[in-house]
């Protein structure tokens, strides 16, 4: 073939054709698909968040006698483990309050922050046939704020168990301009007001959760 042949030659032309790259090109099923996936993925990670913000943290569950060092008492008080009454495990804590006691109970301090959780729950056994009143007392300041600026608030203890839940997202100072901050909790106490009678309760299971506790 001449050169001139050459440049006069036409081969059939193959049909156009369009090369698709996988890495370059969605369609939109493609991307509908991985909207699914990273929803998925997203719920995935989020369920696992919440289920390890589902495990609860017990504060108190006198078990043991080094417990009972943690805790200040006030006058007209005396305590010890007992088997009677435990909501969870061998012992719970008995305390006796006695009259003619302004504030006769005791406190906890608080080391652990609350922040992450939504429910502190107690268990008390009154062995008594008359409803107790017990006061709480909340503090997330250490320089011993005043009434109005700490959660304060009285509980019924009615004969036999009781499973007291405190919703913590809720708790405000005794005035409700503010709520209490779960990262400074630094104090719980548990006490009764000029008692008229010697009163015992059994005390179990301070915990921490973000579901509220069911009783045992």
């Amino acid at each position: 073939m001449t050169t001139k042949e050459l440049n006069n030659f036409n081969p059939v032309k193959k049909p156009d054709t369009t090369i698709y790259h996988p890495l370059t090109t969605i369609t939109p099923a493609l991307l509908l698909l991985t909207l699914v996936i990273m929803a998925l993925t997203a719920c995935l990670f989020e369920e696992k968040d919440s289920v390890t913000l589902k495990q609860n943290y017990v504060i108190l569950d006198f078990e043991n006698e080094e417990q009972l060092d943690e805790l200040s008492w006030k006058c007209g008080t005396t305590y010890e483990l007992s088997r009677e009454h435990a909501a969870t495990g061998q012992y719970s804590l008995k305390i006796e309050m006695y009259p003619k006691v302004t504030w006769p109970g005791f406190g906890k301090g608080i080391k652990k922050s609350w922040a992450g959780y939504n429910y502190l729950s107690i268990n008390i056994f009154n062995p008594a046939p008359e409803t107790v009143q017990l006061s709480y007392r909340i503090d997330d300041r250490h320089d011993n704020p005043p009434y109005n600026d700490r959660a304060n608030g009285r509980l019924l203890i009615v004969p036999g168990t009781n499973l007291i839940s405190f919703n913590l997202k809720e708790l405000k100072t005794s005035d409700s301009k503010r709520h209490l901050n779960l990262n400074e909790v630094c104090s719980l106490l548990l006490f009764l007001h000029n008692p008229n009678q010697k009163t015992t309760l059994y005390l179990d299971d301070l915990t921490l959760s973000n579901i509220p506790t069911e009783s045992k």
